[in-house]
């Protein structure tokens, strides 16, 4: 018996069932799931829609961050609405599908990008995203009123997006609040693929070679391909990373608000000595000065004014203190009307100005009071410098804070309204 006549007989005898050689073979065979245009873009969309809903519920729960997240919410409900319309091509008229596509699909990166520079309190510049999205546009409005190439819009769409990529990237690396972020690399990472994918779209697109998008399209170039599933996952990774950052940024506000005293905003005693410890521990090259301050009579504000006067004036010489440091200093609330105050790099010099200076500006200065009303208050300030020339310091911070103290006593025998300079420790 031959081998043919053999495997029609073994066929014969399975009733034509297909043998367990043949269904492996069938089930490795099979054709994976279809990866087209049509796909890609309504699973984009879907994307940007699902991440707008998640940032603006998010931005409820987050006051502080609130307008940040609003335009990120913004800006995926943008990206978002980008995709669905290049998904509809063809079933909407043309120039809508185009031209408010790529519209929006410009707007989100640069909707991102005021997001971002939100969540960290600075001022970004508007003029070069309008540039970019002018350019961008420049090209598809080119192909529909003067007939350009029409891979004139891809190429300066592409391009666009590359560069706010790039911007966003750089955002993040040299911020020094978002570069501490846990997600900082995560976020820069992201950008950086999609800004090397971009520029490759557009170097696709100068060659000819690009394609329009178009979701009939059952076999999409490798370059729609890539960045239709970039953007699906830019739309993921980047606001994940964000709320991150959002989330950080507001656990970080947390922490820095238990550290503060409710009444004048400056810190507890607690987290003054545990910030100037650390500070203690690592200026062993350079002078540190603690200056104590203590404001005047003020049992006879509280008693003459009321307790709410009384608050007033010590957040206003809160205020006055901080408006005298320098931004390398730190001051806490010692205890009642008492304020302490850490220079770094500081001499005895340098220490006896501070306290002159800021002793002059709270005499000139008047406390307003609700109803227009003003007080006149003044402070007694001590002053202690330890000088360490690069060797252990003489004495502890402790010690050093004591030494200030009795300065300040001294500042009130003599008549209050002054400043007075502890001897150097030996």
């Amino acid at each position: 018996m031959t081998a043919q006549e053999s495997a029609r007989t073994v066929d014969t005898l399975t009733g034509g069932l297909p043998t367990k050689a043949s269904r492996e073979s069938e089930l490795f065979n099979l054709p994976g799931p279809p990866l087209d245009s049509a796909t890609l873009l309504f699973s984009s969309a879907v994307m940007g829609f699902v991440m707008a809903a998640f940032s603006f519920s998010a931005a409820r729960a987050m006051p502080n961050q609130r307008a940040s997240l609003r335009l990120w919410g913004q800006a995926m409900a943008a990206s978002g609405c980008a995709f669905l319309l290049y998904f509809l091509r063809g079933h909407v008229h043309w120039n809508i599908s185009y031209v408010g596509g790529n519209a929006l699909i410009l707007l989100g990166p640069v909707l991102i990008l005021q997001a971002q520079t939100s969540l960290v309190g600075t001022q970004g510049s508007r003029a070069w995203p309008t540039a970019i999205v002018a350019w961008g546009l420049g090209g598809v409005l080119g192909s529909v009123m003067f007939g350009l190439h029409s891979n004139a819009g891809a190429i300066t769409v592409s391009s666009a997006i590359a560069c706010v990529a790039l911007a966003y990237m750089w955002q993040i690396t040299s911020h020094p609040v978002t570069r501490s972020l846990p997600a900082a690399r995560f976020s820069a990472a992201v950008g950086a693929l999609t800004a090397a994918t971009f520029t490759w779209r557009t170097w696709v697109a100068i060659t000819g070679q690009l394609p329009s998008i178009n979701a009939s399209n059952p076999a999409p170039s490798p370059a729609h391909t890539s960045s239709l599933l970039l953007g699906a996952l830019f739309l993921a990774a980047a606001s994940i990373s964000f709320f991150s950052m959002a989330h950080e940024m507001r656990r970080r506000e947390t922490e820095n608000s238990a550290r503060r005293d409710g009444l004048t905003g400056v810190l507890t005693r607690a987290a003054f000595f545990e910030s100037a410890e650390a500070l203690f521990r690592q200026t062993l090259r350079r002078p540190v000065a603690i200056a104590m301050v203590d404001l005047d009579h003020f049992k006879n504000v509280n008693d003459r004014h009321g307790h709410a006067a009384g608050d007033h004036a010590l957040a206003h010489m809160a205020k006055l203190i901080a408006s005298t440091m320098r931004s390398s200093d730190f001051i806490g609330r010692y205890g009642g009307e008492e304020f302490v105050v850490l220079l770094h790099d500081c001499d005895a010099d340098t220490a006896r100005r501070f306290g002159e200076r800021l002793v002059d500006l709270a005499n000139r200065t008047r406390v307003r009071m609700p109803g227009n009303q003003t007080l006149h208050c003044t402070l007694s300030v001590g002053l202690a410098c330890l000088s360490t020339n690069g060797a252990e310091p003489a004495e502890t911070l402790d010690a050093l804070v004591a030494r200030a103290d009795r300065a300040l006593y001294r500042a009130k025998a003599q008549g209050r309204n002054c400043a007075a300079l502890a001897g150097m420790a030996g």
